[in-house]
This record gives C-alpha cells, sequence and structure tokens, in this order.
C-alpha cells in the first residue's frame, strides 16, 4: 500500500512539473478525462451507416477520414449524400474539388444547397493542402464543418503539372506531401471542429 502511495506521489509530480513547464492542459491522467473519444459527428445523410456502419454513429468531428473504393464505386454519390447531412446540421462545408468532373446534377439529386457550399478549385496538390489549411484558419471554431477533397487519387503535385507528359511520375514527392498535409490538417481540423473526409481511389497498379 505505502508502495502505490509512494508511486501516486511520484506521477503527481511529473505531471505537475510538466504543467508548470509547458501549460496547465499539457498533462493529466488518463482515467481522469484525458481520452480522445468521438464526442461530436456529423450525419452521413444514410441512417444505417450511422447506426450500424460507422462506429460512431456519424463522421467523427475533429478527425480525417478517408473513403476509398474502386473506380465508379459510388464515392462521390456518398459524398453529396455527407454533405447533405452536414448542412441539415447547419454546418459550415467546404468542398475542394480536384478531379474536373464537378456534376452539379448529381448534387441537385440528393438535394444539396449549393449556395452553402464553398467551393475550392487548387491547381494541384500542394495547391490544395494550402487553400484547406488557409480556410480552416479561418473558421470560428465553435461551428461544426465538414471538409471535403474530392478527389487525392485525381490531384497532381505541382512537378507533374510543371513537367506534363515528358515528366517521370514523382510518387515519392506525393508521399511527402500527403505526409505533411496530414499532419498539419489533422490538427487544425481538431482545433476548428472540422471533419475532414478524403475521397481516395484503389488501384490494381502504379
Amino acid at each position: 500500500m505505502a508502495k502505490k502511495k509512494k508511486m501516486e506521489d511520484l506521477q503527481e509530480m511529473i505531471i505537475a512539473a510538466i504543467r508548470k513547464q509547458f501549460g496547465s492542459d499539457s498533462a493529466g491522467v488518463l482515467g481522469e478525462g484525458g481520452q480522445s473519444d468521438v464526442v461530436e459527428v456529423l450525419s452521413t445523410g444514410i441512417d444505417v451507416i450511422d447506426q450500424y456502419v460507422l462506429g460512431c454513429k456519424g463522421l467523427p468531428v475533429g478527425r480525417i477520414v478517408e473513403l476509398y473504393s474502386e473506380e465508379a464505386g459510388g464515392k462521390t454519390s456518398f459524398t453529396w449524400s455527407c454533405i447533405k447531412g452536414a448542412l441539415e446540421q447547419n454546418a459550415i462545408v467546404f468542398l475542394c474539388e480536384t478531379e474536373n468532373a464537378l456534376n452539379l446534377e448529381r448534387a441537385n439529386v440528393f438535394g444539396v444547397d449549393l449556395k452553402r457550399v464553398i467551393l475550392l478549385e487548387p491547381d494541384h496538390m500542394e495547391d490544395a493542402v494550402a487553400k484547406m489549411a488557409f480556410t480552416l484558419e479561418r473558421l470560428p471554431g465553435n461551428v461544426p464543418t465538414l471538409g471535403v477533397w474530392d478527389s487525392v487519387a485525381s490531384c497532381a503535385t505541382k512537378n507533374e503539372v510543371e513537367e506534363g507528359l515528358q515528366g517521370k511520375d514523382i510518387w515519392d514527392d506525393r508521399a511527402k506531401i500527403l505526409s505533411k498535409a496530414c499532419r498539419v490538417l489533422s490538427k487544425l481540423a481538431a482545433e476548428k471542429k472540422c471533419s475532414l473526409l478524403f475521397v481516395n481511389q484503389t488501384r490494381q497498379k502504379i
């Protein structure tokens, strides 16, 4: 018992030192409120998916979610459903469209109010990340937000755009950009209460 009390005192001392150095919210005990459970979600607009497929009853706010399937797997249709569901919850919605294949008729099928959707049209992958980060930074932080990137797979890097057909596929460039994007955007998404939906596509070959 004395040994347990000694360990608890040591733990409290360590936490107090961390808080003193880095701030009161920098450390705590996992069993006393330190958690990362999803406490807020945005509906996908499809009850079956909200209630039975997703473990938290919707798209988690403050997180990055990847939606992927093979070509023509229904990703964009599902995305419009998510946008409709978010708008019904009075969320701010922005769409980063990089496929150059925006079909507004399909959005109308889902009853999406297009005047309430902010459209970002980047020139390349680096531009897409920069514009999404810029948008996130200007969110109030107290209003749920849905940000959609449609799609990651179709977005060329700056090098690919500048080199054109003569350039080689620089896959490590894409990996580095996406890795940095996830680090930057995930932090902003958490701070600004935004659910980020990245649309991607599976490939059988590179």
